[in-house]
């Protein structure tokens, strides 16, 4: 009889943790969500916003700015992130799309230039660094820009 009971013990136990383990994957999800961004808009970055005339002429000595466009998606997907980190630092500019700025088909030529008119991009989104008002990095596209900028 004790054997019976440790087995049935045994059993119904096993049954209570499969069952809590089957509502795992929820629990992993949860675990996802608090890994998310709040929802933001690129209105809480206005006074960071600047034209392409302006990428040679901010104040930092190094800083990072970001090409978007509100049609792409691979911006609406990156939204969060890039505003979440510019919110902490006074380091990165933001550029929305515009007849003015120069799209390339070779980013590299970029790096150097120390004006507007010497730099292209490829598309967006895209990020350039600058570090006494020469571009010393650029990329194009999302993971990329995650990479750079650690998000």
């Amino acid at each position: 009889m004790g054997m019976r009971h440790i087995f049935s013990t045994i059993f119904i136990t096993t049954l209570l943790f499969s069952s809590c383990e089957q509502k795992q994957p929820i629990h992993f999800e949860s675990d996802n969500a608090s890994i998310s961004y709040t929802k933001h808009d690129y209105s809480e970055v206005r006074e960071k916003r600047i034209f392409w005339s302006e990428i040679f002429s901010q104040k930092n000595e190094q800083y990072f700015v970001y090409f978007y466009s509100l049609t792409c998606t691979h911006c609406q997907s990156l939204k969060d992130r890039i505003i979440e980190y510019s919110l902490y630092r006074d380091n990165i500019y933001f550029v929305q799309s515009s007849e003015e700025i120069f799209l390339g088909n070779d980013e590299q030529i970029s790096l150097g230039a120390t004006t507007s008119d010497e730099l292209s991009i490829l598309g967006y989104p895209s990020l350039i660094e600058i570090n006494q008002k020469v571009c010393v990095f650029i990329c194009s596209g999302e993971d990329k820009i995650i990479s750079k900028l650690s998000l």
